[in-house]
């Protein structure tokens, strides 16, 4: 081969190159990652819905309900509630803007949102077992909670940012709107709205008040930079709980509309730099730090002290949570235990209170959570994922056998929650959710996971938490209907249903019977306390006087010890203690009063009533085409920073099925400009992509010729001739083929991506001075994938996973070309183990890439050299990579409203690459174009590139606004610096960066 070969360079989208220009620049670096949080989109995860499934729709003038067949009762019931928002509520303006809501069965994770690329909003139906919306229906709080939502952001498009979103789209939209709205507005408001809607919502849960009631009277009143930016150190409360507070104290002092008058002149933007703030100023005198200040002097006086109960907890440091207790033989106690240093694992403690870890259960949200042991055996729930689709999971039965030490997966691909072993450990009763959301009791083979029998619901209650009674013929569980929830008895034998503790506002939940009572929590009274229900008289008692809340009773076999979870500042705390039933106190269950109401003075009967109230209007239903709105452009990206200037419309479609940009960009540096256009399909198995470049007026300087050898430090390095001679125009077509798998089982989070991606390049030249260049050429190209990842998950201080393994493997390649060739191997691995402590971490990485530098086609290159070095040229490097991190202080400190630091943490690094320069024979060299001084030979260059150092980051939340990371890099060179690196240097460095 002559080295006179001319050379391209492939790139995939000019994301590359632009991003390689400028990581010389680190400080430019940090500025344009900021800027492209809003300026440069990231595709979403496509392909969330098994392709199998109907979809119908509700569509007129104020919303598009999109939902499975079948579920035509919830989506005329969501479109009443939203129909009746859109007409009547003007809480926060008087703006109107269509949305659509697209309705979800087939997940067990309770949840929803509101985006707006594109403008949509998604429910998810599963209610939780442990409901953290109160006793209402989960879809009535979940749609007036998450329409709250889209008025917040109808309502806030004004001025500004309504320019923006005019001339720029959504994307434009989003962005400016989140950085005029604090995200504890939004949530907080939305908070307010289930309240003041219903009779139930946050703020009337015991369990929403407690947390900061539990900083008050621990006199932990934190300062607002830390109140809204959360902490490592220390429990805070989270957004959701300071905007519920901030913005209902604002309502009580400043009136009701004070946030109609803020959202709308914040979403102006009077005011460049903390908008809302300052009008926040503008209508009540007072800033958000001062606000936050005003409301938790009032909680403060709100809420009187009182006295911990008299038994002291055990004593722990930090914030660690017991959960979920259950007694074992000889009254040893098995529990949940996690922390902000360790995930949940489940426990036994003997008399001496020495913990056993017995094993680390999978994944469940913790409203789902639960605890069952009988005859050595325990029984919890878990989550599990359908391999391809995102919106499809599981919640499966897993067993433990404690002799054994063996865990037992009894289901697979079922919606099964809260199972509860019988006493003699042969049966199981579960709540089965059905994709029409009806709940349903069954009892299960506690070998076999065969189901034995069945409960009708006739009575259409949702059920959580059921329990055998002792004598394994009756089941008791939380029944919940029309804003409600009580105690019933299901009998198996005559399948009759009874009511024992009678239905009310106050949530139940984990009954737990023995003997002649049923024990169980309730937060009637404003607080969560135990409770424990005679079956025959029907009477109910007060058995604990707990300050904040007493959660998940547990009763011994001689009934004669009671242990219970106990809130705290510094998580659940396990009480054990004595029953003494005439000590309990008899009270009339359902005409306790809710002592603890934050927002009851504040709203009106009308208000209260809106649920009540709602018109039961009859919505003509009509099939819904998936590829309805395919093609949905929604932005127009302009990014001018770096080489690469770009300008693209991007589309999306609601269904998170098909997305694409078109665009056109110039590079700066090759002084070429073009066009391109992508296109992602996910509604099949295998997500298909299909993307065109058109590259006009492209050149390149080539290698000619070594022209020289000198000798450096004792090593020869070679250097070549540049001669710019081609300018070309070039299209390149791709399509590929990729299928992302999750294969997440039990508490590692686990993936897979496969992919391939033919391409074609057609070359025509422009000008060159290369006689062996015709003015045309063209060939093929291939490139595979492959990415697996397995991670463990992390507490909440973890720096990096406990234990983890992640494998990258590409390999790219010019096919069936005579006068082309390139190919390349990349691979990278990273592995993860505990270090010395429990927050440390060892991460060892190792690289590989290949590529024959006189190959006429060259990939692109995104190798990671030795840190300190530059990436000389070469045929094939190898890196390995030793880091070990670790936290140093956390400081939780205010820099005023620029940032907050949460964390300060160290890496410490020792870095080892090798490149390899093949060998070149120099008789095949054209010496007509040569220099040389060397005559004729032979080369074979290697480098050996040594360094270590430390890193040192600061995890802070900046300008109220995002998570950032940045960091400072010391380099010390072990071996010569070939290629100008200096021995000893200083970078700055940005290790992540999120909203």
């Amino acid at each position: 081969m002559k080295l006179k070969k001319i050379h391209f360079y492939l790139s995939d989208n000019f994301i590359i190159p632009f991003w390689n220009s400028i990581q010389k620049n680190k400080v430019k670096k940090v500025i344009v990652s900021f800027l492209l949080l809003f300026t440069q989109h990231a595709f979403a995860q496509l392909g969330l819905n098994p392709s199998k499934v109907k979809w119908q729709q509700i569509n007129d003038d104020t919303a598009q309900i999109i939902f499975p067949a079948g579920m035509t009762v919830q989506a005329q019931r969501a479109s009443n509630i939203v129909h009746s928002l859109f007409k009547n509520d003007n809480d926060l303006g008087n703006k109107k803007k269509k949305v659509s809501v697209i309705l979800h069965n087939q997940t067990t994770i309770s949840n929803g949102f509101v985006s707006l690329i594109p403008f949509r909003s998604e429910f998810y139906l599963t209610p939780p077992q442990a409901s953290f919306l109160g006793t209402s229906s989960w879809l009535d709080i979940l749609t007036i909670h998450e329409y709250r939502h889209v008025q917040q952001l109808v309502n806030a498009r004004r001025g500004v940012t309504n320019l923006a979103a005019t001339l720029l789209g959504r994307f434009a939209w989003s962005a400016l709107h989140h950085r005029a709205i604090p995200r504890w507005f939004m949530e907080g408001d939305a908070v307010y709205a289930e309240t003041a809607y219903s009779k139930s919502g946050r703020g009337r849960l015991a369990t929403f008040d407690m947390e900061y009631r539990s900083l008050i009277f621990d006199n932990k009143i934190y300062n607002y930079e830390k109140a809204a930016a959360g902490s490592y150190k220390d429990f805070v409360p989270n957004h959701y709980n300071l905007g519920y507070y901030m913005t209902t104290y604002a309502r009580k002092k400043f009136g009701k509309n004070v946030w109609k008058e803020v959202l709308i002149d914040a979403g102006k933007y009077e005011g460049i730099f903390y908008p809302f703030s300052r009008n926040l100023k503008k209508h009540t005198g007072l800033r958000t730090k001062h606000l936050y200040k005003a409301t938790m002097h009032e909680l403060d006086s709100t809420w009187s002290k009182r006295t911990t109960n008299n038994q002291e907890a055990k004593k722990v440091r930090g914030f660690t949570s017991y959960t979920n207790p259950v007694f074992a033989e000889n009254n040893k106690l098995i529990f949940e235990k996690s922390s902000f240093k360790k995930i949940r694992s489940f426990y036994k403690v003997d008399s001496s209170e020495k913990e056993t870890k017995l094993l680390t259960p999978g994944i469940q949200v913790s409203s789902n959570t639960s605890l069952s042991y009988s005859k050595g055996l325990l029984t919890w729930s878990e989550l599990t994922f359908d391999k391809r689709w995102y919106n499809k999971n599981y919640s499966v039965v897993r067993l433990f056998d404690l002799e054994k030490n063996k865990k037992i997966n009894l289901t697979e691909k079922t919606k099964y929650f809260s199972p509860s072993l019988s006493s003699d450990a042969s049966k199981i009763v579960v709540v089965d959710i059905k994709e029409n959301m009806l709940s349903t009791i069954k009892v299960i083979d506690a070998k076999t996971g065969r189901e034995l029998m069945a409960f009708d619901n006739t009575e259409s209650h949702f059920y959580s938490f059921p329990k055998f009674l002792p004598s394994d013929n009756q089941i008791v569980v939380v029944a919940q209907k029309n804003s409600e929830n009580g105690l019933v008895l299901l009998d198996i034998n005559s399948k009759a249903v009874s009511e024992i503790v009678p239905f009310s506002s106050g949530l139940i939940t984990n009954p737990f019977p023995s003997k002649d009572h049923v024990f169980f929590s309730s937060a009637i009274s404003g607080t969560n306390q135990i409770y424990a229900v005679n079956l025959t008289s029907r009477k109910v008692f007060l058995v604990t006087n707990s300050t904040l809340g007493a959660f998940q009773p547990a009763i011994s076999a001689n009934s004669e010890e009671i242990a219970y979870s106990e809130f705290s500042s510094t998580g659940y705390k396990l009480r054990r203690e004595k029953l003494y039933p005439e000590r309990w106190t008899e009270v009339d269950y359902r005409s306790i009063v809710n002592q603890v109401n934050y927002i009851e003075t504040l709203v009106s009967d009308e208000e209260g009533d809106f649920l009540e109230k709602l018109p039961d209007r009859s919505f003509e239903v009509k099939k819904f085409k998936k590829t309805s709105g395919l093609i949905n452009p929604h932005s127009l990206l302009i990014n001018p920073l770096g080489a690469a200037k770009r300008a693209e419309v991007i589309f999306a479609n609601k269904f998170s099925t098909l997305q694409g940009s078109l665009g056109y960009f110039y590079n700066l540096n090759e002084k070429f400009g073009g066009f391109y256009g992508a296109l992602t399909y996910g509604g099949w198995y295998p997500q298909i992509t299909l993307q065109a470049t058109t590259n006009l007026n492209r050149s390149k300087s080539f290698p000619v010729i070594i022209d020289r050898v000198r000798e450096v430090e004792q090593d020869t390095v070679a250097g070549i001739s540049f001669s710019k001679e081609l300018e070309w125009r070039e299209n390149i077509f791709s399509s590929s083929i990729a299928i992302p798998l999750n294969l997440t089982r039990g508490y590692h989070l686990t993936s897979l991506l496969i992919s391939v991606k033919p391409s074609y390049h057609s070359l025509r030249s422009i000008k060159s001075n290369d006689e062996q260049f015709s003015s045309s050429e063209s060939f093929s190209s291939i490139s595979g994938k492959f990415r697996f990842s397995r991670l463990q998950q992390r507490a909440h201080q973890n720096i990096n996973p406990r234990w983890g393994q992640s494998l990258f493997l590409e390999y790219s390649t010019v096919v069936n070309d005579d006068d082309f060739d390139g190919n390349f191997l990349h691979l990278r691995s990273s592995l993860y183990f505990p270090g010395l402590f429990l927050n440390h971490s060892l991460q060892i990485e190792f690289d590989h890439r290949k590529e024959d530098v006189l190959n006429t086609y060259t990939f692109v290159n995104n190798f990671f050299n030795a840190r300190g070095y530059s990436v000389p040229i070469n045929d094939e490097i190898s890196r390995a990579s030793f880091n070990y991190a670790l936290p140093l202080l956390y400081p939780d400190l205010a820099l005023g409203s620029i940032a907050f630091v949460k964390r300060i943490r160290a890496n410490l690094f020792f870095d080892y690459s090798k490149a390899r320069f093949r060998e070149i024979n120099f008789e095949d060299l054209d010496n007509e174009s040569s220099s040389s001084d060397f005559g004729r030979g032979k080369i074979d260059q290697d480098s050996d590139m040594r360094s270590f150092g430390a890193e040192v980051f600061f995890d802070i939340r900046a300008m109220r606004l995002i998570e950032i990371s940045p960091g400072l890099r010391v380099n010390y060179l072990l071996d010569s610096h070939l290629f100008g690196d200096k021995k000893i240097s200083l970078e700055f460095v940005l290790a992540s960066i999120q909203l």
